[in-house]
Order: structure tokens, then C-alpha cells, then sequence
């Protein structure tokens, strides 16, 4: 991995914590509907080795999770399973970049993602361990809403970067 993509991945990241932190975590139903931390491990865990992938969204993703409202470690987990569940797909099915393969791996890995964090704040909250549920907040519609336009903003992104590089490289 070049200096220039080590530089490059380390401002997407501080922009994706400042973003997700600055404007997506006050407004509550984006936060769980949209999520623009999703979209930057998705696109690096295509493009990316999984071993890069894995420890930009770990580290990313904890830093989100510092200031998320909920259980520490759920919103890191479920960007963990994203990248896994990606990279899974990406070496098993992938095997030209275009956007609708992409778009399909996208889907169901943010679909997995999101069931994980759902299915983690209900158990929370029937535990008792947590007093508000911030999932009553958002309603389906808009979660799918949410995830089709990330999906569509991942295969457009994948796709773009996939061209640049391939003419970069020569």
C-alpha cells in the first residue's frame, strides 16, 4: 500500500467520523437509516485488501461508536460484519466491477448490517440493560429508503474509483 492511499484513507476517515458525528448522530433517524460510515467500508472493502478493509473500519467505527447513543460496540460490530460479509461475497461472486453486482453485494451486506444492529438494540432494550430505545425512532420505510440510496452511492463510488484506477495504473 503507497504513503498517497494510506494519506487518502485516513482523511476519508476523519471526514466520515465528522460527518456521522456532526451531522447524522443530532438528527436520529438518519443516523439509523443512513449511515455514511457504511458507505466508506463498503467501497474500501471492494476496492481494498480485507486486511486493510477490516482494520480501517474497526478503528473508524470505534471512534463513531464513542459518541452513538446505545450500547458501546454494536454500530463497530455491525461495520465489521458489513466488511465481512462484503469481502465474502466480493471473492466468492465478484467477478467483474460492474454496478449492479455491486450494488447486490452492497444490499445484502447493509441488509445483514443493519438486521445485526436492530436485532442488538432489541435485545438490549428487552435485557433491560438499556432505558430508551432509539430504534423507535425510524419506521421501514425510511430504512429501506436509507438502504437503497446508500447501495446506489456504494456501486456509483466502487465503479468511478475502479476507472480512475484502472487508467491511473497504466
Amino acid at each position: 500500500m503507497r504513503r498517497r492511499d494510506v494519506i487518502i484513507v485516513v482523511l476519508i476517515g476523519l471526514l466520515i467520523v465528522v460527518l456521522e458525528n456532526g451531522v447524522l448522530l443530532p438528527a436520529q433517524h438518519l443516523s439509523y437509516t443512513f449511515s455514511l460510515m457504511y458507505i466508506g467500508a463498503l467501497v474500501i472493502g471492494l476496492l481494498w485488501p480485507f486486511q486493510h478493509a477490516i482494520l480501517w473500519a474497526t478503528i473508524t467505527a470505534l471512534v463513531i461508536d464513542l459518541f452513538r447513543i446505545g450500547p458501546f460496540g454494536i454500530f463497530t460490530l455491525s461495520v465489521v460484519l458489513l466488511v465481512i460479509i462484503a469481502n465474502l461475497l466480493k471473492y466468492t461472486w465478484l467477478k467483474q466491477i460492474s454496478g449492479l453486482s455491486v450494488f447486490v453485494i452492497s444490499s445484502i451486506s447493509v441488509i445483514m448490517a443493519y438486521g445485526f444492529m436492530i436485532f442488538s438494540h432489541l435485545l438490549v432494550t428487552s435485557i433491560g440493560l438499556l432505558d430508551i430505545n432509539p430504534l423507535t425512532v425510524i419506521t421501514w420505510q425510511s430504512l429501506v429508503v436509507g438502504i437503497v440510496i446508500q447501495c446506489f452511492i456504494v456501486s456509483f463510488l466502487v465503479r468511478m474509483f475502479a476507472v480512475v484506477q484502472r487508467y491511473t495504473s497504466q
